[in-house]
This record gives C-alpha cells, structure tokens and sequence, in this order.
C-alpha cells in the first residue's frame, strides 16, 4: 500500500504535493492566528493582574 502510495506521488508530483501542503499551512495559520490573537487580548488583563501579585511580595521583602 505504502508503495503505491509513494510511487503515485514520486518525480514532478511529488513537488506539487509538497506546494499543495505548504499553502495548506499557510491557509491553516491565517485562520488559526488570529483566534490564537483574540484569545491572548481577552486574557491579557488576568496575565497582568496575576503578574502584578507574584512580583508585589519580593518587592515588599526588598523595601523592608
């Protein structure tokens, strides 16, 4: 089976097949960036705020 199979996509297909996988790529990231992107802006401010209580007790050690 695996032979057929790399036989059917072997000299000048196999670069088409190659082509046809890296715009698939390319179509996949340009819908999966920007659901990615919107998830990081809605979450931003809980980072922040998560952030901001971790750092304030070494800088509370600091000052004393």
């Amino acid at each position: 089976m695996s032979k057929n199979l790399f036989k059917r996509f072997g000299d000048d297909r196999k670069y088409f097949t190659i082509v046809l996988f890296i715009l698939f790529l390319i179509l996949i990231s340009g819908i999966v960036t920007p659901v990615i992107l919107e998830k990081q802006k809605d979450n931003w401010k809980k980072q922040i705020d998560q952030k901001i209580l971790s750092i304030e007790p070494g800088i509370s050690k600091k000052r004393n």
